[in-house]
This record gives structure tokens, C-alpha cells and sequence, in this order.
């Protein structure tokens, strides 16, 4: 911001209060100040409207959508899809590798991060809403494309108003340079983060990808592609097999053995 010179032996001072807030202000105020340097009466200061001083720093707040929300699919122009990294990622939402015409995250994890880098699934706020644990419904899945199987991810729920209560869930990648969705189950959490606590709430998620290594020990960057974070329901009927929110999980015995497929007269 330039400094306006005033007339000799006077000093014009402009200042500016800025209030940062989601909402614009116009204001402005007269006080004076004696001038050190002369016994003539003391200068007038002003504080301009903001009108002035967008004119002049353009100072502008953006809001960049609504709250996120579960499920996260980086296809809603309303939605906003902040990442907030932390311990050496670095986050962004992307074309999808496979698919120009679907949006996605795409994490870095640095060379020079720490084990425990994560990203956090929106801004600290967290969701829109809590995510709706029950007794019998503790899954969530994220569909990653992983450079490598076998590497370790977390996802981790917490209260985002008081990070002292939170569950982590983990699992492993099972192939490299293709999608595939995981499942974290928070009634089966990695020991020394949980149990899943029913009277709590959880309303912010962050995910960690590789999780125990450091980006030194991996040698370089490590790029990682996410989408799709959904909270899962139980089956109900009727079953279509196409509620991407639906956990379809089969239980077979006798020999029997059961997974989701293609429809081979209707791809």
C-alpha cells in the first residue's frame, strides 16, 4: 500500500481497519493528531470507506462453496473441496487419470515427509454433518490409485472440535497404477487409537497414505490418486448391486465363492 505525502510540516496518515469476516463492512471515522513538527493545529486524520481501499489493495474475501460432505466425489461446482495437509503432503483436486471427464484428489506425499503425513478430507471445520456411526454400521470406503500394492493407508475420524477423540482404521493397497476402493471398518481400529465411541462425534476424516514410512525412506515422491469417500450402509432390499454408498459383502459356504461383477449382457 503506497504512502500519500501530505504538505509540509503536516503528516497525512492513512489507516485502514480491515475486519475478516465472511461479510463486507463500510466504515469510516475522523480523529486527529498533533503534528510533532509544527504549533499549528493538529492534523486531520481519516479513516477512508472500503470502498477506497479496494480501489486500492483490492482486498477481496471468496467463499469457495458449501461445507463438504459425505460422500466426497470432487464433482460438485457448489461443494468446497479445500484440502488441508499436514507432516509433508501436498493435495489438490485433479483430473482423474483414467477418466478426463471425473474429478479427483491427488496427494504428494514429499520426499520429505513424516510418517504420520496426512491430509485432511476438507478444511478443519470437518463435515457438514456427523458421520452416522451405529452399532451395526462402522464402514467407510475411499477409492485410491496407488503406484504400489501393498502399501498401508489410515483413515482417521475425529471430533473436529477436540482432536483428543478420534479412531483410526487402516488397510492395505492390493494393486498398483489401477483403481480399486477400500473398505475401513472403526469397529475394528488400529490398536491404541480407538474403540469407537457411540456418545461421541466424528465430523472430520483425514487419510495417510503409506503410513510408517517417511518420504526419505521411499526415495522420492510418491503420488497417490483418491475419490469417492462414502460412509457405508448395511444391505437392504431391494438389492440393485449399484448404491455405491451400500456395502455388498457375501458370506459363502459349502464351497460357494462370491463377488461383484460385470453384467456380461450389460456392461
Amino acid at each position: 500500500m503506497k504512502r500519500k505525502k501530505g504538505k509540509k510540516n503536516h503528516l497525512r496518515l492513512l489507516l485502514i481497519l480491515v475486519i475478516v469476516s465472511a461479510y463486507s463492512h463500510t466504515f469510516s471515522s475522523d480523529f486527529t493528531l498533533n503534528d510533532k513538527d509544527s504549533n499549528t493545529e493538529s492534523s486531520s486524520l481519516e479513516l477512508e470507506s472500503l470502498e477506497l481501499f479496494k480501489e486500492e489493495s483490492k482486498l477481496e474475501i471468496v467463499s469457495n462453496g458449501s461445507q463438504i460432505e459425505l460422500p466426497v466425489t470432487f464433482d460438485n461446482d457448489t461443494i468446497d473441496y479445500t484440502l488441508d495437509d499436514f507432516g509433508g503432503n501436498y493435495s489438490s483436486v485433479v483430473l482423474d487419470p483414467l477418466d478426463p471427464s471425473n474429478m479427483v484428489g491427488m496427494t504428494t506425499k514429499s520426499i520429505s515427509a513424516e510418517i504420520w503425513s496426512g491430509t485432511v478430507i476438507g478444511t478443519p471445520l470437518g463435515f457438514a454433518s456427523p458421520i452416522p456411526f451405529s452399532a451395526s454400521e462402522s464402514k467407510m470406503s475411499v477409492r485410491i490409485y496407488s503406484p504400489s500394492a501393498g502399501l498401508p493407508i489410515r483413515l482417521k475420524v475425529e471430533d473436529a472440535s477436540d482432536n483428543t477423540i478420534f479412531v483410526e482404521a487402516g488397510t492395505f493397497t492390493t494393486t498398483a497404477n489401477a483403481w480399486e476402493t477400500l473398505v475401513f471398518d472403526f469397529n475394528t481400529p488400529i490398536p491404541g487409537t480407538g474403540p469407537l465411541d457411540l456418545n461421541n462425534t466424528y465430523d472430520l476424516a483425514s487419510i495417510s497414505f503409506n503410513y510408517g514410512v517417511t518420504g526419505a525412506a521411499a526415495g522420492a515422491d510418491t503420488i497417490f490418486f483418491w475419490d469417492d469417500v462414502r460412509f457405508l450402509s448395511q444391505m437392504e432390499l431391494p438389492l440393485t448391486f449399484e448404491d455405491p454408498n451400500m456395502e455388498y459383502s457375501f458370506s459363502d459356504f459349502g464351497g460357494n465363492y462370491s463377488n461383484l461383477g460385470v453384467d456380461p449382457m450389460d456392461p
